[in-house]
């Protein structure tokens, strides 16, 4: 044990700290080493991180259980990607099945009236338009008479009276193109499951009786197919001379308008709505 001297202070401590150098006593810590350096390197943010210290440990105790979570999102997103693809899909494929027995504009008056030639010589000097029909519209009553061993087929029908444009208007197969541009008088053309329902198939014969009770005999020419079993179950197409004697009054008439990009149909039909015009409408899909 170190003695006291006179004045109760131990020796070696007195020599220690009068052998200290000034320039020691005042140095400051460097953070390298020492209690005091820790807390330096902490406020220095050199040593890691709670969260990232949380997050190693994690990582390396909890193996199975984070490739789990991470196969699970994985799986997540693809499942996600799938359905939004699939939607998507469906979208684009509804739209072009509307599109292909369906005008991108279509131009109807209020009341029946004539075609109108100043319309048509407009449409045509027109460089956004590809193709017009003018057309005839009404609702009938298809029947096909009954034949040996089958009953007869009866079903309702929106039916169009056009002429060979309307092939160049709609986007129809190649064959059904050709079958609706050759439509002749006293022919009709049904949508696939329009004619499945009455059950015509190749050249039938087919009893029409429109909106104003009257009544004609037709020749199957052929079916079309959309996708779109709204308008395969309810369209028909018939020449525009067939459809003018069968109708003592137009219950529509208008002209059925493709324009080159289906974005100006939009610009349009905005146009269209604003603009006054007496006795005409314009609809577009």
């Amino acid at each position: 044990m170190a003695e006291l001297n006179g004045s109760g202070r131990c020796p070696a401590l007195c020599s220690a700290a009068v052998t200290t150098p000034p320039n020691e006593l005042s140095k400051p810590h460097d953070g390298r080493s020492g209690p005091q350096g820790q807390v330096d390197a902490h406020h220095t943010g050199r040593a890691p991180s709670l969260a990232r210290l949380l997050s190693l440990a994690h990582l390396r105790h909890r193996q199975a259980q984070n490739a789990i979570t991470v196969l699970g999102i994985a799986v997540g997103i693809m499942v996600l990607i799938a359905a939004l693809s699939l939607t998507n899909g469906f979208t684009r494929s509804l739209i072009d099945a509307t599109l292909r027995a369906s005008p991108h504009l279509s131009l109807t008056s209020f009341t029946p009236r004539p075609r109108d030639t100043e319309l048509e010589a407009a449409l045509s000097s027109n460089p956004a338009v590809l193709a017009f029909s003018p057309f005839l519209a009404d609702k009938g009553l298809i029947t096909r008479p009954a034949s040996l061993g089958r009953s007869a087929g009866v079903d309702f029908a929106t039916l169009f009276g056009v002429t060979a444009q309307e092939a160049r208007v709609l986007q129809l197969s190649g064959s059904e193109t050709r079958a609706l541009a050759d439509l002749k008088p006293g022919q009709i053309m049904l949508g696939s499951a329009l004619s499945q329902s009455v059950g015509a198939y190749g050249s039938e014969q087919i009893r029409l009786l429109n909106s104003q009770q009257r009544r004609v005999t037709l020749t199957l020419a052929g079916q079309f197919h959309t996708g779109n079993y709204l308008i395969d179950s309810a369209y028909a197409f018939t020449s525009l001379e067939t459809s003018r004697p069968a109708t003592s009054r137009a219950t529509r008439s208008g002209c059925a308008i493709r324009v080159r990009r289906f974005r100006w149909a939009r610009k349009w039909f905005a146009a269209a709505a604003t603009a006054p015009c007496p006795g005409r409408t314009s609809t577009a899909p």
